[in-house]
């Protein structure tokens, strides 16, 4: 909840508190893919900073890095490169299988095009 809501300040104390950064809710999706998904800037980087898997692959093998790209939000792609996130990994995406540079391009997304 605090990573779809974007609440910085609980999301640390959960992580003080020894909450797991790469727990999974029912559709296999991290705290880092929730956060992604909402555009929660901040909570990204709080959770990467505490070491959660960049290339989690959640829902449909996406990983945060997919979302990000499909959300069109350059600087949440921005963070997610500079952690690592691995660009060659592929996500079936309207029946294509897909690296997030495909999907860049795909949707028009020439910003995002790392």
């Amino acid at each position: 909840m605090a990573a779809k809501e974007c609440h910085n300040e609980i999301l640390k104390m959960l992580i003080k508190n020894g909450g797991y950064v790469d727990a999974i809710d029912k559709d296999l999706n991290t705290p880092l893919h929730i956060a992604v998904l909402n555009n929660c800037e901040n909570v990204v980087e709080i959770l990467l900073q505490n070491n959660a898997n960049v290339n989690a692959q959640g829902e449909y093998d996406c990983t945060p890095l997919h979302l990000a790209v499909i959300k069109g939000n350059k600087r949440v792609v921005e963070i997610l490169l500079k952690k690592q996130a691995n660009i060659y990994l592929e996500v079936n995406y309207n029946d294509i299988t897909m690296t997030a540079l495909d999907i860049a391009q795909a949707n028009k997304n020439k910003e995002n095009c790392f």
